[in-house]
């Protein structure tokens, strides 16, 4: 799967998060109903919209990164790979 945070608008300084590829495990944030996505969509989570600063993809699951410092994840939490401390 592949994420892209897209600018709000030109004087935003965050964005809004865009997913596709394969989402069997909610990876892409659309539900669990999504298995795949061809083409780009906007992950539509209240807390980040147009707040997002960068995002990052793992196996099967998605970080989300927002403005305020709060990361987000969706898809699956193997190994606690969501839940480590660095």
């Amino acid at each position: 799967h592949t994420a892209a945070v897209v600018a709000a608008s030109p004087a935003s300084p965050g964005g809004m998060v865009y997913t596709w590829g394969n989402g069997d495990k909610g990876q892409l944030g659309h539900g669990a109903d999504v298995d795949t996505l061809l083409t780009p969509a906007p992950v539509e989570i209240e807390e980040i919209e147009g707040h997002v600063c960068q995002v990052e993809c793992g196996l099967t699951h998605t970080l989300v990164l927002s403005l305020m410092g709060t990361v987000f994840m969706m898809g699956k939490d193997e190994s606690g790979a969501g839940s480590r401390k660095t």
